[in-house]
């Protein structure tokens, strides 16, 4: 479709980020099996090694690291049999003898040379007989002479000038041992030792311990070449000169900069500056793109992609450059009019990402479905010929290698304030993330907004750690509220102790589903003052119990040990807490015994406090429960509704038949909420 011709409705349907990035995996995995990465092959003390990406491991040579015997102290070396036998030869004359023993050392080696770090092994054998045994001074680093078997440090010994020799006295407080302060031949790194596994990232220490190995040359994948072009009439370059009235409805080209600059923080691709190419001339943007496509192997654009009259790089993509489209729109905000593409060439297959001008959009897709890609490539590059079985089968493949590969680290965390949803798209959620907490014997962060999020607010992305997945807003749902759990996709190198995870492994990435289906449950766990023995797995017990339920996955998401007071202080503290949670599991210990009486009274009371009693579901928990534990049966269950708010499912229950109970019930709770908010 020509884009004077564009109508106001978009002909490509939008699709979720976790089916988008599939795709870009998909396509790139299918890119890897017909075109390998290429090696190169290395000295280990290249400069361009840094940062790349070994393809194959490293090992340790013979004879292993340090190859020496290297002294770990400035002192001397000597032979702990001479030290020893030093003590046993007679000493005739001891008051004229400068070697006699003295009431702190004792004079009984020789120095007969110093080995400085870097200087060749040296040794002179002593003669058997002799009144003073051989040593060396040795500073750190140095080569230990053969046959020497420990090196005392300078602060233990004495040395003194007598005769044209230097005698050595050391401190009777000395440690005297075999290979004490020596670094024996391959203590560090054994020979044969995998230094660096296949894959692995050279960064400043990987560097170092290339060198280290003694290896005579380093295979790395090549970096793939990737490409950055900003298009718009509006672009200002930074080099460009033009008058404040030639200015005015021009903005600085930002898009391009920070983009080539994120690529390369991401430090697993060549990037190449490809400058702006204007949007109201097809023939050149033609020109353009189909030149660089014979360079680069990735193409990332910015602006063009919407649909207005001047939005045409899709159209010279598709039309006349023969690309194929992949998707055309994005299920998100900000970065809805996100495309990508692939190009046959006679160089190759090219990908093609065609971001949004404003720039959040585009450093937001950079980050979600550029990185990914690139991260394939890098780490995948030459190992996706054949499978295990040394056969090549395509689909399989491309669908292991997607599953196996890297996606942003992700948390879980708590929102500070509430956030109003998108009422049309889920959002990417800039947020600052505070540092962790314990909650229920659970690690929580804490997410802060950074302001405004228009995609054109760069300001938004400056402070950022993370992207907060936030779903679309509906009627019954439309805001984010303080204290709910939501997924966060990690940005930020200061959060690198979290580490990338794999598509198969990633919640984010699980199969979307639709909000409506989505029950938020709370676990609150009620003890009294002497109990002790409340469950940190609590929380995995109730969430284990809900996920088999044919009416919705449950985000269990808040723990509470609330001590046990009155039943009017569980229903305020459930009563404020409405909004946090669909449905409250209360869960009480300590019910038989003494405690039955006390438990029956709170449940009694509790029941008075809810609207929309739900026995006939009760009752069906407590069958549940007391199929697990028969004790139960005497346990009074309760299950009805706190109207406040959006209105919340409570249900009270014992943790000891806890697992049952609420399996039995799970597949009504949905209907049972609904049908309590129905008459809200």
């Amino acid at each position: 479709m020509s884009p004077s011709n564009a109508e106001n409705s978009s002909p490509h349907s939008m699709i979720n980020v976790p089916d988008a990035i599939r795709i870009v995996l998909h396509e790139t995995a299918r890119l890897l099996l017909i075109q390998p990465r290429p090696c190169l092959r290395l000295a280990p003390n290249d400069p361009n090694l840094h940062n790349a990406r070994l393809a194959e491991a490293v090992v340790m040579a013979a004879p292993g690291y340090p190859p020496y015997r290297a002294s770990i102290m400035d002192g001397y070396a000597i032979r702990v049999a001479d030290y020893e036998a030093s003590f046993s030869k007679k000493q005739d004359h001891a008051d004229n003898d400068p070697t006699a023993a003295s009431s702190n050392h004792r004079y009984s080696h020789v120095v007969n040379d110093k080995i400085f770090a870097g200087d060749a092994p040296k040794q002179q054998d002593f003669i058997e007989g002799e009144a003073v045994f051989a040593a060396y001074y040795v500073t750190t680093g140095a080569v230990v002479p053969e046959s020497f078997d420990c090196v005392v440090p300078v602060e233990d010994c004495r040395v003194t000038n007598f005769d044209d020799n230097r005698l050595l006295a050391i401190s009777p407080t000395a440690t005297i041992a075999i290979n004490k302060w020596i670094r024996s031949v391959g203590s560090d790194i054994p020979e044969d030792t995998t230094v660096l596994p296949q894959n692995r990232m050279l960064d400043a220490s990987a560097l170092g311990l290339l060198l280290q190995s003694n290896c005579q040359n380093v295979v790395i994948r090549k970096n793939v070449t990737v490409g950055v072009l900003s298009t718009g009439n509006e672009l200002l370059e930074s080099s460009a000169t033009v008058s404040d009235e030639q200015q005015h409805g021009l903005i600085p080209d930002v898009n391009r900069p920070v983009l080539v600059a994120l690529l390369q923080e991401f430090g697993n691709c060549q990037c190449i500056d490809l400058g702006v190419a204007r949007d109201d001339d097809l023939d050149n943007m033609t020109r353009v793109l189909e030149s660089q496509l014979e360079r680069c192997e990735i193409i990332v654009t910015t602006g063009g992609v919407s649909m207005g009259e001047s939005d045409i790089v899709k159209h010279v993509i598709i039309d006349r450059l023969g690309g194929k489209l992949h998707f055309g729109r994005l299920n998100m905000k900000p970065g809805k009019p996100t495309t990508f593409c692939t190009v046959s060439t006679k160089f190759g297959d090219r990908l093609v990402f065609c971001l949004p001008g404003n720039p959040v959009s585009a450093i937001v897709c950079a980050h979600l479905l550029v990185r990914p890609c690139l991260d394939m490539m890098h780490v995948s590059g030459g190992d996706v010929g054949v499978g295990p079985d040394g056969r090549c089968n395509t689909e399989e493949r491309i669908r292991d290698m997607v599953n196996r590969a890297l996606v942003h680290p992700e948390i879980q965390a708590r929102l500070t304030h509430d956030i109003t949803l998108d009422s049309t798209r889920p959002e990417y959620h800039r947020v600052i993330v505070d540092s962790a907490s314990q909650d229920g014997g659970m690690t929580t962060f804490s997410v802060t907004s950074t302001g405004s999020q228009q995609s054109s607010r760069l300001l938004s992305m400056r402070d950022a750690d993370g992207l907060l997945v936030l779903p679309k807003g509906s009627n019954e749902k439309s805001k984010a509220i303080a204290g709910e759990i939501y997924t966060v996709l990690l940005l930020r190198d200061s959060k690198s102790f979290f580490h990338r995870i794999r598509v198969e492994n990633a919640k984010h990435m699980s199969k979307p589903k639709p909000l409506d289906r989505i029950l938020r449950v709370g676990v609150v766990q009620v003890v009294d003052k002497c109990t002790t023995d409340a469950s940190s797995t609590i929380e995995d017990r109730v969430a284990a119990a809900l996920s088999e339920s044919k009416s919705g996955s449950r985000d269990v998401h808040m723990s509470r040990q609330i001590q046990f007071e009155t039943a009017d202080s569980i229903y305020d503290f459930l009563k404020n807490n409405c909004d946090a949670a669909d449905i409250h599991v209360v869960v009480t210990f300590r019910f038989t015994g003494p405690h039955l009486l006390t438990h029956l009274a709170l449940a009694n009371r509790l029941r008075t406090r809810l609207t929309k009693v739900a026995d006939a579901l009760a009752l069906q928990a407590r069958i549940g429960a007391a199929s697990q534990d028969p004790n139960t049966a005497f346990f009074e269950f309760v299950i009805g509704y706190i109207p406040d708010g959006r209105g919340s499912l409570v249900i009270y229950v014992p943790e000891q038949g806890l697992d049952a109970g609420l399996g039995y019930v799970r597949s009504l709770l949905k209907h049972a909420l609904k049908v309590a908010r129905s008459g809200h």
